[in-house]
């Protein structure tokens, strides 16, 4: 019977410990906010992030 892991973020971090999670024979469940996806990420790569860049 293979365990059941949560991991709360969907991030750099979270997307990582799930691969290496589901690597290992667990079951894995990835629950994030959907405004929130990819974490911090997904601000970097706005423009507003990089004001000189807009």
């Amino acid at each position: 019977m293979s365990k059941t892991i949560i991991i709360i973020g969907a991030g750099l971090a979270g997307l990582s410990a799930a691969l290496q999670a589901a690597e290992n024979g667990c079951n894995v469940k990835l629950v994030s906010s959907y405004y929130n996806k990819f974490g911090q990420e997904s601000r970097a790569a706005s423009p507003a992030f990089f004001p000189s860049r807009a």
